[in-house]
């Protein structure tokens, strides 16, 4: 009796210390667009590219599996789950069901960022959400957003101390204004609420960037921008859960 007492006990505490899911969605990927944007599940394989040719579907899985390691290692109270662990471009409703099925509180996905072709080049982090019109949840999910934005932008100032956080933005300019598939494809699927955001981690196309933190310092500079994304998701989940 007092064995199967210390395991229920166990079981019981299992449950309501229960680990909080977030998703780490590695940006793009693959060779070809998948899904429709009449589906409003289209994923494009790539956007931005590097003048020293290194692209963004490349370094978003790079560093998403750096903040995996890193959240799981610390074992607080928060798993991180992948949306593709490979060269592969699952569309925007299979990474929205990757957290429909593992009853995810959070997503993040991880992009690298490009100006328009013609346009100044830029260097900043940049967090973006669903238009606060369409987004009951906007308060929470542009509180991670702003909070990512600044912690990662703190951390790269290390290598680029010209670099700064942008302001959050939002999705009304995708898709002709019809915003972006994967908050589409979120609130679609999941009635509960999911604090999502998109993180531009730097511009891709800035040669100046590239230089800085992509070439014989990127191994570093990923290890520090992984555990800086780890650490605030942590401390995100836990005053969620105060």
């Amino acid at each position: 009796m007092i064995r199967l007492t210390c395991c229920l006990l166990f079981f019981l505490s299992a449950i309501c210390h229960g680990q909080s899911v977030i998703i780490i969605d590695a940006g793009h990927g693959g060779a070809k667009p998948s899904g429709s944007q009449a589906a409003k599940s289209l994923s494009s394989p790539n956007n931005a590219v590097s003048a020293g040719g290194l692209k963004e579907k490349d370094l978003t899985l790079e560093l998403a599996q750096k903040v995996i390691a890193r959240i799981n290692a610390k074992n607080a109270g928060l798993k991180a789950v992948p949306t593709r662990t490979d060269d592969s471009n699952p569309d925007f409703a299979a990474r929205a069901r990757v957290a429909a099925e593992n009853k995810a509180a959070w997503f993040v996905s991880i992009h690298f960022n490009a100006v328009p072709k013609g346009s100044k080049k830029a260097s900043g982090t940049l967090g973006m959400v669903q238009l606060k019109s369409r987004n009951p949840h906007y308060t929470e999910d542009a509180a991670l957003a702003a909070s990512l934005a600044r912690e990662v932008n703190k951390t790269l100032r290390t290598w680029l101390p010209d670099s700064k956080p942008f302001p959050v933005g939002d999705d009304h300019e995708l898709h002709d204004g019809q915003g972006s598939n994967l908050f589409w494809q979120l609130r679609n699927q999941i009635k509960t609420p999911v604090t999502a955001c998109f993180l531009e981690v730097e511009f891709l196309d800035n040669p100046a960037v590239e230089k800085a933190i992509l070439g014989a310092n990127r191994s570093a500079v990923f290890d520090a921008v992984a555990e800086s994304i780890a650490t605030t998701l942590v401390a995100a989940a836990q005053g969620d859960k105060k």
